[in-house]
């Protein structure tokens, strides 16, 4: 059996009846992870809501997460809340179900985790790892879920290999916030530079996830499954691609502009403008500086750069800080006028 006969195998749990606010936490946890997952070198596809809430499938694999959030009054989860029925109509409990997707194939690498915001008690004491593996809990509470199971499915210790239980960090309390600057930090690793429009490249990448996860209809082809419900590495980064294109940052613009100049006044500016790049994304002086400009050009609309530097010098050149030189100040004025002159500055995303 290979990997897509195995997943197309499992069962499918498409109508798992559960509140907004936790199939929201779920999506965005699971955005989460996808942005994690660019770090690696790994291809991976990153599943939402199919057999499990948040998939990652991988070359050699697969891993499933099942998310499990709860307010401040449940402090911890014990093992028999794992292990028993939620409610006496449940299918299985919370780990018997996972265990419904671990492979008994062991050329197929399965990884189950259930993730909480709170911690797991192993006897009476909580465990503030942020990572439990079952195999390395002592070997009497081992026997105690396997034991405990039994009803469900037939395990033996070996089978405890892989399964996780996660205390996650993420601020489920305003989870977007976090995810938005975590994909803007990502966006800027990648590309080499901060979004200028992060709430946007947000919308972007998190209308996607919501379509994938709220499409419902069960597909019998793996490759069907993976178009409708997954997010793979590629397509993430044409995600980050189409929001670059959508950047309106003024330094193409800039750049052009210093290539009309001398070679060695060329040198000069292209220095200037690396240095420059690397203090903009820091300096809350110098983003503030930008909308004064921004408004200056707005208000007095240049006909060209070189009129647009002569207007700028005398009402500006003495407000930078005193580690910005004057070829500094030149590029960045350039900056924002080819910004201006390619369509920034009309609505608040761009101040």
């Amino acid at each position: 059996m290979d990997n897509n006969e195995f997943y197309q195998s499992l069962p499918v749990d498409l109508s798992g009846s559960r509140s907004k606010n936790r199939f929201r936490l779920e999506l965005l946890w699971g955005l989460g992870k996808l942005i994690d997952l660019m770090d690696t070198a790994d291809d991976f596809t990153v599943v939402f809501d199919y057999v499990c809430d948040i998939e990652v499938h991988l070359p050699n694999g697969f891993e499933f997460y099942q998310l499990k959030t709860h307010s401040s009054s449940m402090t911890s989860y014990t093992i028999s809340q794992l292990t028993t029925k939620e409610k006496q109509s449940s299918e299985g409990s919370i780990l018997g179900k996972l265990f419904l997707l671990k492979s008994k194939d062991k050329s197929i690498s399965t990884r189950i985790a259930v993730v909480s915001n709170i911690p797991i008690s192993i006897g009476k004491k909580k465990c503030e790892a942020l990572e439990v593996a079952l195999t390395d809990l002592p070997a009497d509470i081992q026997k105690k879920i396997i034991d405990a199971l039994h009803d469900e499915i037939q395990l033996s210790q070996s089978d405890l290999v892989d399964v996780l239980f996660i205390r996650s960090h993420m601020n489920f309390a305003e989870p977007q916030n976090e995810l938005a600057g975590k994909l803007s930090f990502s966006f800027e690793r990648i590309k080499g530079y901060e979004p200028h429009k992060p709430n946007s490249l947000y919308r972007l990448v998190a209308d996607v996830v919501q379509e994938k996860a709220c499409y419902e209809y069960s597909d019998k082809e793996y490759e069907q499954i993976v178009k409708h419900k997954g997010i793979t590495r590629a397509e993430f980064m044409a995600l980050l691609d189409r929001q670059a294109k959508d950047e309106i940052t003024g330094i193409e613009g800039t750049q052009k502009y210093i290539r009309s100049m001398s070679l060695n006044v060329q040198h000069k500016y292209n220095v200037a403008l690396s240095d420059l790049m690397l203090k903009l994304n820091k300096s809350r002086l110098l983003a503030a500086l930008e909308k004064e400009i921004a408004l200056k050009v707005i208000q007095f609309e240049p006909q060209n750069i070189e009129s647009g530097i002569d207007m700028l010098i005398p009402l500006f050149h003495d407000r930078f800080p005193p580690e910005i030189d004057n070829v500094q100040k030149t590029v960045f004025y350039v900056i924002v006028l080819n910004k201006y002159a390619e369509g920034g500055y009309c609505n608040e995303d761009d101040f």
